[in-house]
Protein backbone atom coordinates (compact mmCIF):
# COMPACT_ATOMS: atom_id res chain seq x y z
CA UNK A 1 0.00 0.00 0.00
CA UNK A 2 1.13 3.47 -0.75
CA UNK A 3 -0.10 6.18 1.60
CA UNK A 4 0.15 9.84 0.77
CA UNK A 5 1.65 11.96 3.57
CA UNK A 6 -0.81 14.21 5.36
CA UNK A 7 -0.68 17.84 4.41
CA UNK A 8 -0.36 20.24 7.36
CA UNK A 9 -3.35 22.50 7.79
CA UNK A 10 -2.48 26.08 8.51
CA UNK A 11 -4.86 27.85 10.82
CA UNK A 12 -5.17 31.31 12.29
CA UNK A 13 -3.36 34.15 10.59
CA UNK A 14 -1.89 31.87 7.90
CA UNK A 15 -5.29 30.80 6.55
CA UNK A 16 -6.57 34.33 6.01
CA UNK A 17 -6.68 35.98 2.59
CA UNK A 18 -3.66 38.25 1.87
CA UNK A 19 -5.59 41.53 2.10
CA UNK A 20 -7.03 40.56 5.48
CA UNK A 21 -3.58 39.55 6.74
CA UNK A 22 -2.25 42.94 5.68
CA UNK A 23 -5.07 44.75 7.53
CA UNK A 24 -4.48 42.77 10.73
CA UNK A 25 -0.74 43.45 10.59
CA UNK A 26 -1.40 47.19 10.17
CA UNK A 27 -3.80 47.19 13.11
CA UNK A 28 -1.29 45.40 15.32
CA UNK A 29 1.54 47.67 14.14
CA UNK A 30 -0.42 50.87 14.84
CA UNK A 31 -1.89 49.72 18.17
CA UNK A 32 -0.79 51.35 21.40
CA UNK A 33 0.84 49.42 24.23
CA UNK A 34 -2.38 49.57 26.25
CA UNK A 35 -4.40 48.14 23.36
CA UNK A 36 -1.92 45.31 22.84
CA UNK A 37 -1.89 44.57 26.58
CA UNK A 38 -5.70 44.60 26.64
CA UNK A 39 -5.81 42.22 23.67
CA UNK A 40 -3.33 39.84 25.27
CA UNK A 41 -5.06 39.89 28.65
CA UNK A 42 -8.71 39.89 27.59
CA UNK A 43 -8.67 37.83 24.41
CA UNK A 44 -5.69 35.51 24.36
CA UNK A 45 -5.21 34.67 28.02
CA UNK A 46 -8.62 33.00 28.51
CA UNK A 47 -8.19 30.99 25.31
CA UNK A 48 -4.76 29.70 26.29
CA UNK A 49 -5.38 29.14 30.01
CA UNK A 50 -4.76 25.64 31.33
CA UNK A 51 -7.90 23.67 32.00
CA UNK A 52 -7.80 21.68 35.28
CA UNK A 53 -10.00 19.02 33.69
CA UNK A 54 -7.07 18.16 31.41
CA UNK A 55 -4.93 17.21 34.41
CA UNK A 56 -7.75 15.18 35.97
CA UNK A 57 -8.17 13.23 32.73
CA UNK A 58 -4.39 12.77 32.49
CA UNK A 59 -4.26 11.36 36.05
CA UNK A 60 -7.19 9.01 35.38
CA UNK A 61 -5.54 7.80 32.20
CA UNK A 62 -2.29 7.15 34.06
CA UNK A 63 -4.15 5.17 36.75
CA UNK A 64 -5.97 3.14 34.12
CA UNK A 65 -2.70 2.38 32.33
CA UNK A 66 -1.05 1.34 35.61
CA UNK A 67 -3.99 -0.94 36.48
CA UNK A 68 -3.89 -2.51 33.01
CA UNK A 69 -0.14 -3.14 33.24
CA UNK A 70 -0.47 -4.69 36.70
CA UNK A 71 -3.39 -6.87 35.57
CA UNK A 72 -1.38 -7.97 32.54
CA UNK A 73 1.56 -8.92 34.73
CA UNK A 74 -0.41 -10.76 37.41
CA UNK A 75 -2.93 -12.56 35.19
CA UNK A 76 -0.78 -13.34 32.17
CA UNK A 77 2.93 -13.28 32.88
CA UNK A 78 3.04 -14.84 36.34
CA UNK A 79 1.03 -18.00 35.45
CA UNK A 80 2.98 -18.27 32.21
CA UNK A 81 6.33 -18.00 34.00
CA UNK A 82 5.20 -20.42 36.74
CA UNK A 83 4.43 -23.06 34.10
CA UNK A 84 7.83 -22.58 32.53
CA UNK A 85 9.75 -22.91 35.80
CA UNK A 86 8.12 -26.13 37.05
CA UNK A 87 9.53 -29.43 35.86
CA UNK A 88 7.43 -31.44 33.42
CA UNK A 89 5.40 -34.38 34.71
CA UNK A 90 7.18 -37.69 34.58
CA UNK A 91 10.66 -36.18 34.17
CA UNK A 92 13.15 -36.79 36.95
CA UNK A 93 15.21 -33.79 37.89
Amino acid sequence: MNFQPAKPVRTGLFSLPPNQKRRIRLIIHSASAAEIDSFLHDDLQPKTALNPLYFVMLALSALLLAAALLADYYFYWQPCCARLSTPADGVDA
